[in-house]
C-alpha cells in the first residue's frame, strides 16, 4: 500500500522504479507488487538481485514467472570474490515526485508485508520542496548508476537509463540535511565512513 500512498494530498504518479534485493520472490512481485506499480503509471521497472537471490527466484517461479522481461527487467549483480549483493531499497521516481525505502526487506511476501523489517522511507514532491529533499535521491541515483555501470553487461546501465529518464528534478544539487548520511560500500568501506563521522 505504501507504494500507492498519495503525496502531499496528490496521487502517486511515478513513471520508474528500482529494486535493489538480496532474495526475490518473482511469484510475489509479478501478483502483487507489479499490478500495483502499474496503477501509479510505472513503467520502467528494474530488480536486482544477488546472483543466489536471482537464481533460486528462477528456480521456484519458473512456472509462474509471466512478465520477466516484457513488463519489467530482472537481473543480478554478478559476484565478485566472496562479495554478495546485500542492499535492499526501493527508488520510485516520477516527473514531480519521488519515494524511496532504505531498509532489511528482502523482495519478499515475508520481507515486504510478514515479517518485523526496518525501513527508512523518504518522499519528495517539487510542490513546496525543501532544497534538502531532494538529498537522499540523488546519492542513491548517484550509487545506482555506478553500480550499473561497473557491470559487464549493458542490460542494467540501459535499463537504469530508462528508468530515470525525464526526472529533471535529480539534475538539482541537493543541500546535505545534517540528520541524514547514506552510505555505501562502493568506494569506502562503512567501517571507514563510521569511524570518520
Amino acid at each position: 500500500s505504501i507504494i500507492e500512498e498519495r503525496i502531499n494530498e496528490n496521487p502517486a504518479n511515478f513513471t520508474g522504479a528500482v529494486f535493489l534485493t538480496y532474495t526475490l520472490n518473482l511469484t510475489f512481485f509479478e501478483q502483487i507488487i507489479l499490478p500495483t506499480l502499474e496503477r501509479t503509471g510505472c513503467q520502467n521497472i528494474l530488480v536486482i538481485a544477488d546472483p543466489d537471490g536471482y537464481y533460486e527466484a528462477i528456480k521456484f517461479g519458473k512456472r509462474n514467472v509471466r512478465y520477466a522481461g516484457s513488463r519489467y527487467v530482472c537481473s543480478f549483480l554478478p559476484r565478485h570474490g566472496y562479495h554478495v549483493a546485500h542492499s535492499k531499497l526501493l527508488l520510485l521516481v516520477g516527473k514531480s515526485q519521488g519515494r524511496l525505502l532504505i531498509g532489511s526487506g528482502n523482495l519478499t511476501m515475508y520481507g515486504y508485508s510478514k515479517n518485523l523489517e526496518i525501513f527508512d522511507y523518504f518522499e519528495f514532491s517539487e510542490k513546496g520542496a525543501a532544497p534538502e529533499d531532494i538529498y537522499p535521491f540523488e546519492e542513491i541515483s548517484l550509487f545506482l548508476s555506478q553500480l550499473c555501470s561497473q557491470q559487464s553487461s549493458s542490460t542494467l546501465s540501459e535499463q537504469f537509463a530508462y528508468v530515470m529518464e525525464e526526472i529533471d528534478w535529480l539534475n538539482i544539487a541537493p543541500e546535505k540535511p545534517s540528520d541524514i548520511s547514506i552510505w555505501h560500500n562502493l568506494e569506502y568501506s562503512l567501517w571507514e565512513q563510521f569511524n570518520q563521522w
